[in-house]
């Protein structure tokens, strides 16, 4: 429904709508032709206050990663395990799947610093794989020369 109207003496018009705000209000504008002969413009304002609905915000709880591991590898790197139950394996991997070394199988009870030796390791990109009873994470990383 609109505030006001205007008769406009233009044959035609268009089909032209033009919102704009200010720290008040909310304008709008637009065309409607349905009066035959006129191509009527409409006005009308509305309170930002009236139109605002609330925000719903779902929050999504933060995923607690077991397994770190640096994006490059250079000497002295480490892989860091937390702990958690069962029993774990700590494996590298190449860019083809192929298994290039085992860090670590067992249990961590404590946060463990696994250290990479880059003399053992081929150059590019490597996955480190920590798997157990209902654990499967992957980081990423590259080895560069």
């Amino acid at each position: 429904m609109s505030d006001t109207t205007c008769r406009s003496l233009n044959d035609f018009i268009g089909e032209y709508h033009v919102c704009d705000s200010d720290n008040q209000y909310l304008y709008a504008i637009w065309t409607d032709g349905r009066n035959g002969d006129d191509n009527d413009l409409y006005f009308t304002k509305a309170l930002l206050s009236e139109l605002a609905t609330s925000e719903h915000i779902v929050a999504t709880p933060k995923k607690h990663y077991l397994l770190k591991a640096p994006t490059i590898i250079q000497e002295g790197a480490c892989v860091e395990i937390m702990p958690c139950t069962g029993s774990v394996s700590v494996r590298i991997f190449d860019v083809n799947g192929r298994l290039v070394n085992t860090l670590y199988k067992g249990s961590v009870i404590t946060t463990m610093n696994l250290p990479l030796s880059i003399s053992e390791l081929p150059h590019g990109v490597l996955f480190i794989h920590m798997s157990g009873q209902d654990i499967h994470e992957t980081v990423k990383t590259i080895h560069v020369k």
